[in-house]
This record gives C-alpha cells, sequence and structure tokens, in this order.
C-alpha cells in the first residue's frame, strides 16, 4: 500500500486489524464485541497493536463501541472510509479512541488506492445507500439516502479494467434498479449496463 502498510498473513502478525461489521444479521452487535474480546487478547501480547471498528454496525453505535471497548483505537462509519489514511494519522498522535461516522459527501474522483484479489473478476460501485424504507432492512439508517456514481466515472474505471484483462465486473449498489435518479445528467441502470457490455463486445 502507497502508505506502507502491508497484508499481515495472520492477525497474530498485524498490527492494525480492522473489524468490518454488518448490521444485516441478527444479533451483530453482540458477535462483534464477542470478535473484539478475542483481539483484545492479541493486544495484550502486542501493546504495539492498533483495533479498528467500521462499517454498519460502526455507524449506528460510534463512540458507544469505545465506551464499551476501551481498547478500540478507531471507530469510521460507512461514508468515512477514504478518510482512513487521515484518521489512522489522528489515531497515531492522540493515542486514544479516534471515532468518525459523521456523514461525507461523497467524492467520486478521490484517488482511493484499491487492491483486487482477483485477475478475472473485479467489482465496480455504481450508487451507496437506499431510498426504500422496509422494515426488516437497516440500511437507509447506516448508509444513508441513495447517491449515484455519476456514469463517466463508472466508465472510466471499467475501461480501466477491461484494458487490464478482467473478464467480468460486477456492478454493485444497495438498489442498482433506481441507478441515475438523482444524478444532474440523467441516466437509467440499463443505460449503464448497455455501456459497460460495449466496452467488452
Amino acid at each position: 500500500h502507497r502508505d506502507g502498510y502491508s497484508r499481515a498473513d495472520s492477525a497474530s502478525d498485524a498490527d492494525l486489524i480492522l473489524l468490518n461489521t454488518c448490521s444485516i444479521r441478527d444479533k451483530a452487535d453482540h458477535k462483534m464485541f464477542s470478535d473484539l474480546g478475542r483481539l483484545s487478547l492479541l493486544k495484550k501480547e502486542n501493546p504495539n497493536l492498533k483495533i479498528g471498528v467500521c462499517g454498519c454496525v460502526a455507524q449506528r453505535m460510534g463512540a458507544e463501541i469505545v465506551r464499551r471497548a476501551p481498547f478500540v483505537d478507531l471507530v469510521f462509519g460507512t461514508q468515512n472510509i477514504a478518510k482512513l489514511p487521515e484518521l489512522l494519522g489522528q489515531m497515531q498522535d492522540r493515542g486514544k479512541g479516534v471515532v468518525d461516522i459523521e456523514p461525507v459527501p461523497f467524492d467520486w474522483d478521490a484517488d482511493t488506492p484499491v487492491i483486487r484479489q482477483s485477475k478475472i473478476k473485479a467489482f465496480v460501485t455504481v450508487s451507496v445507500g437506499c431510498n426504500k424504507n422496509c422494515s426488516f432492512c437497516i440500511v437507509p439508517i447506516t448508509r444513508g439516502r441513495e447517491v449515484s456514481k455519476p456514469k463517466d466515472v463508472i466508465l472510466k474505471e471499467t475501461r480501466v479494467l477491461a484494458d487490464e484483462g478482467f473478464k467480468e465486473v460486477t456492478l454493485l449498489g444497495q438498489n442498482v434498479n433506481s441507478y441515475g435518479w438523482d444524478l444532474a445528467k440523467k441516466s437509467t441502470f440499463p443505460d449503464l449496463l448497455r455501456n459497460v457490455a460495449a466496452m467488452y463486445g
């Protein structure tokens, strides 16, 4: 990674562990604190280990996580991942838990590093959030209102993937069918599919 981080072979070898959480499953909070309890044992063995919590549970609980698990060094929400390098710096400087769950406008042009596990399949985010309010789903609360990524940004990303030889691209969003409703330059998901498919024609 350009900021000097590299993947550790195991949790016991790591200097930084980020626990990515999801609220969709039942008892997500309980599972998270159970996982944190196991990670706290590693921190006793390695006092330099930093532990962070991100994702939907982090967005919903915020500083409550640090209150209940004081050994946690960083909590950040679903919209704050692009700020991770800055937050890691704050964590090192303060020497205590850093919490950032404040929603921020999406900067689709931000230069966010991407490490892909496959040389064949890739994922491209086309939208985040959801405007539905289903009784069984917490996504609108943890991920916010629906925001579409501009089509030209998506096509630029997809062109790079096609040029690099990726054979399969999956377009991601909580509700891709309503893609483009909020863009100044209107677009639809079928339009986007046709444009992406044309690159692989």
